[in-house]
């Protein structure tokens, strides 16, 4: 691999995470990164940058084309929850049911309805949409500073339901199934066990970061979040019918191989908010508006920073070095598995790094003799430890939606996966030899 092309990823990673906290838009520091990869590295830049296939504004683009719809739709979705004061009432529910005095009860709360939507197969990103409002209430309520909210959401999005529990639909663990001939049911024992020592790690991680911040007096956020006094709030059935609603037509249009299962279910949700929150919303217009407006800004900022992961990723020689360094190793399952946490941290994606591994060592691991099950599952494992980093298209998003920046909220959104991550993946390692 060219050296001046390793020198290139190094500056450009670290001017996008300068930049990201330095509070930059990434709409500006993603292509100045690519450019910087391009031009040391030695590339064509018209083409890298501006070309139809494989440049920078080709991922972006085709980033958006795939996801307009899921992230407009799902701000829209959130929004009437929002407006019409579904999310106050499963807010209160919630706070009725739990200890309110208790912030862990809070913490706890939103990382297992996070969880909980994921593994139904809902989009991280519908899912973030219609969480973080959840969440700004029932921190606000409950005294919980607000920096602290992206932990929860970030380890019930990331985690254990996206590359550890059997059965999971996410995008990490479908990947593998086509290279490996695998399922998604891969490994189950490896799995469980990893998903309940991620649960654990999480809890008590998050129980040391909630005291420490306590401890430290750190101000809370509280946000203007009740509706117009003068209408009700809907009952927590008809707060939770869209939800339900979602995850059903998820389930049962994936069973039926219907195409485009995410948006026509996300349609079909507004249309039931629109009906049954008639009597709660003063201006539908109003509403669908802000809902898209809301969406813009997380789907250039997420579509921008996984263009640039992209371009990294396909540069010519990446594969054959790392396959060089897989093949001398001893213990290749290992250095795979690192490889591919490498991968996360440079593409900001999970799902990148697993593809970029199985593509192009999938045949090579399958015949060293490793189980084509362990195979997928340790990669699906390690890809979600520490893609959460500054340019992470998941990262931009959360935080956008959540209004703080990097230096408020960053160090936790990438240290709560990674540290609860790498115990599962030791854990894994070790299952794998058994």
């Amino acid at each position: 691999m060219d050296f001046w092309l390793i020198v290139a990823v190094l500056i450009a990673v670290i001017w996008i995470v300068v930049a990201s906290f330095k509070r930059l838009t990434v709409l500006i520091s993603a292509p100045i990164a690519t450019l910087i990869v391009i031009i040391l590295g030695r590339l064509n830049i018209i083409q890298s940058l501006l070309g139809d296939k494989g440049s920078y504004i080709a991922y972006l683009t085709g980033f958006v084309f795939n996801f307009f719809f899921i992230f407009v739709l799902g701000s829209v979705m959130a929004k009437y929850l929002q407006k019409s004061g579904a999310i106050n009432t499963i807010t209160q529910s919630v706070v009725k049911a739990i200890d309110r005095n208790n912030p862990m009860h809070g913490m706890i709360s939103v990382y297992l309805i996070t969880a909980l939507l994921t593994y139904g197969g809902v989009s991280l990103f519908v899912v973030m949409f219609a969480v973080v409002p959840l969440a700004k209430s029932l921190f606000s309520q409950m005294g919980i500073p607000w920096k602290l909210s992206p932990i929860p959401i970030i380890l019930g999005l990331g985690t254990f339901t996206a590359s550890m529990l059997p059965g999971s639909p996410s995008v990490i663990n479908i990947i593998p199934t086509y290279t490996l001939n695998t399922t998604l049911m891969a490994a189950p024992l490896i799995g469980v066990v990893a998903s309940v020592v991620t649960i654990i790690s999480s809890i008590f991680y998050m129980n040391v970061v909630v005291k420490r911040e306590l401890h430290r007096n750190t101000s809370i956020n509280q946000f203007n979040i009740i509706k117009d006094e003068s209408l009700i709030n809907p009952s927590l059935f008809l707060s939770l019918l869209p939800l339900i609603a979602l995850i059903s037509f998820i389930i049962v249009g994936t069973s039926l191989n219907v195409p485009q299962i995410l948006i026509i279910a996300l349609l079909l949700v507004i249309i039931i908010e629109m009906f049954i929150y008639r009597s709660y919303i003063t201006s539908h217009i109003e509403t669908i508006n802000s809902g898209t407006i809301d969406a813009l800004s997380p789907l250039l900022s997420t579509a921008s920073t996984i263009a640039f992961g992209q371009v990294i990723a396909n540069i010519g020689g990446i594969a054959d070095f790392t396959r060089k360094i897989i093949g001398e190793s001893s213990s290749k399952l290992i250095v795979a598995a690192m490889i591919t946490v490498l991968f996360s941290i440079i593409t900001g994606s999970g799902s990148g790094a697993i593809g970029i591994m199985v593509s192009a060592h999938g045949s090579f691991l399958l015949s060293t003799g490793i189980s084509a099950e362990v195979i997928h599952r340790i990669l699906a494992i390690s890809s979600t430890i520490m893609p959460n980093t500054p340019h992470s298209g998941v990262v931009i998003a959360l935080l956008s939606l959540s209004s703080l920046s990097h230096k408020e909220s960053f160090k936790h959104v990438f240290l709560a996966p990674a540290v609860t991550g790498t115990i599962a993946l030791v854990v894994s390692l070790i299952l794998s030899t058994i």
